[in-house]
């Protein structure tokens, strides 16, 4: 991922939406890093993308899914806090990760 910023920093929430499995780890620090500078105080991350299995080496079959345990280490060395899943109906394969900035 190229370098970017938001330019803003008073936001209620910033989602990303199946795009993480995408980014290699200094892209996805990348967006993390930059959620949390446009959040405010309190604000809300959510994070949706397809699951891996945990520590499930790559493979081509996997190719387009993340680890959800990396995903919210990645998030809280960023700065957030981990606030729950949300339950997606009929889309078992996915997350939905909500954090906020304290």
């Amino acid at each position: 991922m190229d370098d970017f910023e938001f330019d803003i920093d008073d936001v209620d929430m910033v989602l990303t939406f199946r795009n993480v499995h995408n980014f290699d780890a200094a892209g996805r620090a990348l967006m993390h890093r930059e959620a949390f500078e446009a959040l405010k105080s309190g604000g809300v991350y959510g994070v949706v993308d397809h699951t891996r299995r945990h520590m499930e080496p790559d493979d081509p079959e996997n190719r387009r899914r993340i680890d959800p345990v990396l995903v919210i280490k990645e998030v809280q060395e960023a700065g957030f806090e981990f606030v729950d899943q949300v339950e997606i109906a009929g889309m078992e394969e996915n997350f939905l990760f909500r954090f906020r900035k304290p």
